[in-house]
């Protein structure tokens, strides 16, 4: 089985502190060992990092990079769901993504 903080060391994934809800969602919910993760933005830092769309304000590097941080912040959720374990992890039923751009693109 892969270990998946060394995983993340080895990529020199750093995960950062989970933001915190704002207004009235919660970045996650667990039930019956189910963790369902709410959408997360390109946060770096504690500030969004990127913003605009593809095709219009954004480069596809510039995208490239907004989903990476995206998905960083989504392990960052579950890590914290996971009581601080990612290896808790067995499996990823769902994963979704939403990328705004142009409709040309």
């Amino acid at each position: 089985m892969i270990d998946i903080e060394q995983r993340l060391r080895e990529l020199q994934i750093d995960l950062p502190v989970p933001a915190t809800g704002v207004a009235s969602y919660l970045p996650y919910v667990e039930d019956s060992g189910l963790v369902f993760v709410s959408g997360q933005l390109p946060f770096r830092s504690g500030e969004v990092a990127i913003t605009g769309r593809l095709g219009a304000d954004l480069d596809i590097e510039q995208g490239q990079l907004a989903a990476r941080l995206c998905a960083i912040n989504v392990l960052a959720q579950l890590k914290q769901a996971c009581k601080g374990d990612l290896n808790r992890i067995d499996r990823i039923v769902r994963l979704g993504g939403f990328v705004a751009s142009i409709e040309t693109f």
